[in-house]
């Protein structure tokens, strides 16, 4: 294994662990606000958005065409 890989492994992990770590004082604070249901319902709508903004832009990351549901490697 490179040292790249490596360095960039560790790096993900930190950032994995860090977002883990806020979101756990985000949950405790929001579920004083709201019941369990809307919590919920509110994740879901902001990790749907988010990936409907990040997985495009992985596409032109790649310099690929960007494709929704994987459309652009299908044979037509």
């Amino acid at each position: 294994m490179s040292s790249s890989t490596n360095k960039y492994g560790i790096l993900a992990l930190l950032l994995c662990s860090t977002i883990w770590g806020f979101a756990f004082s985000a949950q405790s604070a929001g579920m004083k606000h709201m019941g369990p249901c809307a919590f919920n319902a509110v994740r879901s709508v902001i990790g749907a958005v988010a990936l409907m903004v990040s997985l495009p832009l992985l596409d032109i990351i790649n310099r690929r065409k960007p494709s929704v549901w994987g459309t652009a490697n299908s044979p037509e």
